[in-house]
C-alpha cells in the first residue's frame, strides 16, 4: 500500500486487482504500482483508519497524502469503464492447474454431479452473508506431476470476507478438514457453498457433510470451463494467494502448518479488516462499451456491521477484533512469516539439488573406457 510505504521505512507489497467479464467486486486494497487511479479513489474506505493507526505511533503521515485520501467525498458512485484483461499489470496468466482434468486422481461421480446444481441463481439470495464459492490454487512450479502445497481459497459473495487455508494435495478429507475449520472461523452460518467440477470438492465426504444437517446447505458448482461461474472467488486466488506466495513449487509438506498460520490469523485479518474493496451496483451499455457503477469502498467486516442480517453477538465479536489489531503492526507480522516460509522453501530446493547432485554422482563410472 502506498500509505504503509509512506509511512514506513520498508515497503509492503502492492496488491493489485484482477477484473474479468462479469466480476462484481474489485480490489482496492491498495493502489497499483504505476497504475491509474489515486489513493483517495481506491482507500477512501478505510484510508482514515489507516491514518489513525499510523499516526498513533511514531510516524508521521505527510500533508498532501493525508488530504489525498481524506479528500473525496464517499457520497458518490465510482465509475468505471470496462477493463481489458492485463491492463492493471496484473499476469494474465493462471496456473496449469486450473485447466488440468483430473486425469489419474478420477473424475467426480456422476450422480454427485446431478446433485449439486450448475445455476444457484435462482437458490441464492447473495444480498445476505453466507454462500460462498470456494476455488484451489496449486503451488505446483511447472508442473503438476507429484506431491505439492494447494491453497484453498473460499469468498463470501455479499461482503467479500475470504478465508485462505493449505492442505498437502487435495484429497477429500484434507480439503474437508480445513472446511470444517474456516466454518468455525466464520461469524456467520454458511447458507450456501459453491465450487467448480473437481473431485476435491465434488466427492461423498463433503457431500454428505454439506446436505446431511438438519438444516441443509445449498451445494452447487459452477459450469465445466465457465470459471466467470465462480468469478468472486477467481480474483481473490491472485490477490490472496499468488501475490502473497508467487508461483513456486512448494514440494515440503512442512509448509502446510505455518502457511496454515499466516492464512488463519495475519493474512486474513489484514484482508478482511483493512482493505476495503468497491462492489458492483450497476452496468450500463454504452455502444461498445460497458459502464460500471460501483458503491463506497467498504471492508468486508465493514458490509458485515452494517449488514442486518448479522447477529449483535457476531458484531460485538467483529468490533473486538477491530479494536485490538494495527495494521501495520499486521505488515510487520506477514513478512516474519513469509521470511520464515521461504526460507524453509530454500532449504528445501537446496536439499533437494544436493540429492539430485549425489544420485547423479553415484551413477557415474568409477574408471574410464577406451
Amino acid at each position: 500500500m502506498r500509505v504503509c510505504a509512506e509511512v514506513c521505512d520498508s515497503s509492503f507489497e502492492q496488491f493489485g486487482e484482477r477484473e474479468g467479464g462479469h466480476e462484481e467486486t474489485r480490489s482496492a486494497c491498495a493502489v497499483r504500482s504505476g497504475g491509474g487511479g489515486g489513493v483517495g479513489e481506491n482507500l477512501v474506505g478505510d484510508g482514515p483508519g489507516l491514518l489513525e493507526a499510523a499516526e498513533g505511533g511514531d510516524s508521521v503521515v505527510a500533508a498532501p497524502l493525508r488530504r489525498e485520501i481524506r479528500g473525496p467525498s464517499g457520497g458518490d458512485a465510482n465509475e468505471d469503464s470496462d477493463p481489458q484483461p492485463g491492463d492493471d499489470g496484473s499476469p494474465v496468466k493462471s496456473c496449469s492447474a486450473e485447466t488440468e482434468t483430473d486425469g489419474d486422481r478420477g473424475n467426480p461421480s456422476e450422480y454427485l454431479v446431478a446433485q449439486s446444481d450448475s445455476d444457484p441463481d435462482f437458490l441464492w439470495d447473495i444480498r445476505r452473508p453466507g454462500y460462498l464459492e470456494a476455488d484451489t490454487v496449486a503451488h505446483c512450479g511447472n508442473s503438476m506431476e507429484g506431491d505439492f502445497v494447494w491453497s484453498l481459497t473460499f469468498t463470501d459473495i455479499y461482503s467479500g470476507w475470504t478465508e485462505n487455508r493449505a492442505t498437502w494435495n487435495r484429497g477429500a478429507q484434507g480439503v474437508l478438514t480445513q472446511i470444517r475449520d474456516v466454518e468455525i472461523s466464520l461469524v456467520f452460518p454458511i447458507l450456501g457453498f459453491d465450487c467448480d467440477n473437481g473431485s476435491e470438492f465434488l466427492n461423498y465426504p463433503l457431500f454428505r457433510y454439506w446436505t446431511g444437517r438438519n438444516a441443509p446447505v445449498s451445494f452447487t458448482r459452477g459450469r465445466p470451463y465457465h470459471t466467470n461461474d465462480s468469478a468472486h472467488v477467481e480474483q481473490k486466488n491472485w490477490t490472496h494467494v499468488r501475490q502473497l506466495l508467487g508461483y513456486d513449487r512448494f514440494s515440503n509438506p512442512d509448509l502446510v502448518e505455518p502457511i496454515n498460520s499466516l492464512y488463519t490469523h495475519e493474512w486474513s485479518q489484514f484482508q478482511n479488516f483493512f482493505c476495503p474493496t468497491l462492489k458492483l451496483e450497476s452496468k450500463e451499455r454504452i455502444n461498445s462499451k460497458i459502464r460500471r457503477r460501483y458503491g463506497k469502498p467498504q471492508t468486508p467486516a465493514e458490509r458485515l456491521l452494517a449488514c442486518p442480517d448479522v447477529t449483535p453477538e457476531a458484531k460485538q465479536r467483529l468490533r473486538e477484533t477491530l479494536r485490538s489489531l494495527n495494521p501495520f503492526h499486521l505488515r510487520e507480522a506477514i513478512e516474519r512469516k513469509l521470511k520464515m516460509i521461504f526460507n524453509l522453501h530454500e532449504e528445501t530446493k537446496h536439499g533437494s539439488a544436493i540429492c539430485s547432485e549425489r544420485v547423479f554422482n553415484s551413477s557415474r563410472p568409477t574408471a574410464s573406457f577406451r
